[in-house]
């Protein structure tokens, strides 16, 4: 198996997808793909269209890639979710890794989300 490598042809064609939201490629695309590998996608691409990608994964994966992502872009994409969306991904990492995620919102938001996580 050759290692993973963003280049910009496939860069272009995940953009592509996006765009034409060709949700079967890219849910096939990124079943094939490492979590840290799509966060090096995610970091690449704007912030409507990695949280596009984003959603399209199952939650345990999303809750991986936004660990990994880099912690501008994950600090953009955690305000644009909705307090149940971040819940779940929180549900699907380990406790450390959801402190830190937990951590990065706003005090408001981590209430809520906390009081979301417990339902």
């Amino acid at each position: 198996m050759t290692p993973f490598q963003l280049n910009d042809e496939l860069l272009a064609q995940i953009k592509s997808d996006i765009e034409q939201r060709n949700t079967a490629a890219l849910k096939k695309r990124a079943s094939e793909y490492h979590y840290a590998d799509l966060a090096e996608i995610v970091d690449e691409l704007s912030i409507n269209e990695g949280i596009y990608l984003i959603k399209l994964l199952d939650s345990e994966k999303t809750s991986e890639v936004l660990t990994e992502v880099d912690e501008d872009i994950r600090e953009s994409i955690l305000e644009l979710l909705s307090v149940k969306e971040i819940a779940e991904e929180v549900e699907e990492l380990d406790t450390d890794d959801a402190v830190d995620l937990i951590s990065e919102l706003p005090e408001e938001r981590q209430a809520e989300v906390i009081a979301q996580s417990s339902k």
